[in-house]
C-alpha cells in the first residue's frame, strides 16, 4: 500500500509539473512564432484552466478513502417504473464535481468576451480548448 501511494504521489507531481511546463511553453511558442496575440492569450487561459483542473482532480482523488460509501451501487439495484430515471439523475448528481466548472467557466468566459465586443475567432477558441486538453498523459 505504501509503495502504491508513493508511486501515485510521484505520478501526481510529474503530471502537475508537466502540465505547468506545457502551460508556459505553448503560449511562449505561439508568441515567438508570430501567432496572433488573441491566440497566445487563449492558449494561456486554456493552459491555466488545465492546471487548475488537474489540481482540483487530485484534490478530489486525495479525499477518497477506502471506506467511503458507494451510493451508486445501491441505486443500481433499484427496481420499479421510475428506477431508470432515478439512476440517471443520481448518476449525474454523484458525477458532478466543482472541478467540472473549470472548463465550463473557460467556455463561458470566451462567450462573454465575444459578446462584449472582443472578437474571439474560431482559431482562438480552438487554441483555448486544445491548450486545456494538452495536459500530458501517462
Amino acid at each position: 500500500k505504501a509503495r502504491g501511494l508513493e508511486q501515485y504521489n510521484k505520478l501526481k507531481k510529474k503530471l502537475l509539473v508537466d502540465t505547468g511546463i506545457f502551460g508556459v511553453l505553448i503560449p511562449v511558442y505561439f508568441f515567438f512564432n508570430g501567432v496572433a496575440l488573441i491566440d497566445v492569450l487563449t492558449a494561456f487561459g486554456g493552459s491555466t484552466a488545465s492546471l487548475l483542473y488537474m489540481l482540483a482532480l487530485f484534490r478530489d482523488v486525495d479525499k477518497v478513502k477506502g471506506t467511503d460509501p458507494t451510493p451508486m451501487l445501491e441505486i443500481k439495484d433499484a427496481t420499479g417504473p421510475l428506477s431508470w430515471p432515478v439512476r440517471i439523475l443520481a448518476g449525474y448528481a454523484y458525477a458532478f464535481r466543482p472541478r467540472l466548472a473549470i472548463p465550463i467557466l473557460l467556455a463561458v468566459t470566451l462567450v462573454i468576451l465575444d459578446s462584449r465586443g472582443i472578437t474571439i475567432p474560431l482559431s482562438a477558441r480552438g487554441t483555448a480548448a486544445a491548450s486545456f486538453f494538452a495536459m500530458p498523459l501517462e
